[in-house]
């Protein structure tokens, strides 16, 4: 009998969904980007799907497209908190957000992807821990709920 990675199956199954979903989020990004001049609800919703995409991507080995989706978002919220988006600066993102699909490209061809997990697969959740040197109590006491709620 095989043994099998039950954490590396979830991670295959996730990044498989994700891949799934990217495919229409960069169409999505790219209609959202040419309705920039519509008004800043339009700004704002790029603005989120872009943050989304760029904590995501990363996540399964897609880390050119993270790097650019947070730059692409950066610039969002500076034009949100100018009051008064520039024309030439929507232009500027609208054209960079419909590339975003060429990173992905990329990824694909570099065959980029998450390094397996195999020497945590071994390790039942009672022998996991994580270590917090964060130097804000406050702050500190969150995190340890945050991970707690994930189990940890």
């Amino acid at each position: 009998m095989t043994e099998t990675n039950p954490l590396g199956s979830q991670l295959a199954a996730l990044e498989a969904r994700f891949r799934q979903r990217l495919d229409e989020e960069l169409v999505t990004l790219a209609q959202l980007s040419e309705r920039l001049n519509d008004g800043p609800d339009t700004l704002r919703e790029l603005r989120d799907r872009l943050h989304k995409l760029a904590g995501s991507a990363g996540t399964f080995g897609y880390a050119a497209l993270g790097d650019r989706c947070r730059t692409l978002e950066e610039q969002a919220q500076a034009e949100l908190d100018s009051g008064a988006a520039k024309p030439d600066v929507l232009a500027s993102l609208a054209s960079a957000t419909g590339q975003l699909h060429t990173l992905l490209q990329r990824s694909d061809a570099e065959s980029t992807s998450p390094q397996p997990l195999d020497a945590l697969s071994n390790l039942d959740s009672e022998n996991r821990h994580i270590g917090l040197l964060i130097a804000d109590r406050a702050l500190g006491s969150q995190m340890g709920q945050t991970l707690d709620s994930f189990g940890y």
